[in-house]
């Protein structure tokens, strides 16, 4: 979780260097701004989701929702998200779109404040 003011800083530190021409480590994140909102985007069930997506191939979203037992429309608006914040992408095969997870693990950091 990352507050504003820490997202700001970071990137101008990012766009100080591009300035320069100071090559930049590429990092990928996504910033929340508390524990509730890190727990709506990553629940039990997303996170079910996801781990059955990476080790098990689908030819499309509806057989992915079926052996999942989830509802279709809850399991699209959930790869909808995931593919909006980067984590997955839709691929196009014989008509269906097939959701690729694009990395194989997620870390999480949570900074302790006082």
């Amino acid at each position: 979780m990352e507050s504003l003011n820490d997202s700001f800083d970071k990137f101008r530190e990012v766009f100080n260097r591009a300035l320069t021409g100071e090559p930049g480590e590429k990092e990928e994140y996504i910033a929340v701004s508390s524990v509730e909102e890190l727990n709506k985007l990553l629940s039990p069930k997303r996170i079910q989701l996801l781990n059955f997506l990476k080790r098990n191939k689908v030819n499309s979203v509806r057989e992915l929702s079926e052996k999942i037992g989830r509802d279709y429309k809850n399991v699209y608006t959930d790869l909808k998200l995931f593919e909006k914040l980067g984590i997955i992408k839709f691929e196009k095969v014989n008509g269906n779109l097939v959701p690729k997870v694009l990395y194989d693990e997620l870390d999480i950091k949570v900074p302790l404040k006082s």
